[in-house]
């Protein structure tokens, strides 16, 4: 049983046994999840096959790329959509998107350093 106390954005989930608070929340099931993963399966074997000859062009890996972009747009959508249409992110939610995202960005930022030097010491 799920009630949410509009007062400080904290979502109580009571059960029989205990109550517990926690500021997060609790979305709806997704399909894109799987689709973006099968869809990166498809490109790549596409991908793979085509470089070892068993397919001729790039048309099936291209539409595979748009199938995967697609998926990505519309997953982004949602969740959008459940963050500012919904208003289903607290604070604490956003705070770790914002967190994830500047991981994700020092983590590109390292591997580039990394390549760059590689590159750099080899020449």
């Amino acid at each position: 049983m799920l009630s949410n106390n509009s007062n400080n954005n904290i979502v109580l989930a009571t059960n029989h046994f205990q109550p517990f608070a926690h500021p997060f929340h609790l979305v709806t099931h997704s399909p894109w999840p799987f689709v973006v993963s099968f869809a990166t399966l498809s490109a790549m074997f596409t991908l793979a096959l085509t470089m070892h000859g068993y397919i001729g062009d790039l048309n099936l890996f291209l539409v595979q790329l748009a199938v995967l972009a697609a998926s990505i747009a519309l997953w982004v959508r949602d969740v959008i959509t459940e963050g500012s249409y919904l208003g289903d992110h607290t604070k604490a939610v956003r705070k770790g998107l914002e967190f994830g995202f500047n991981l994700f960005v020092l983590s590109e930022i390292s591997e580039l350093t990394y390549i760059l030097l590689w590159i750099l010491l080899l020449n």
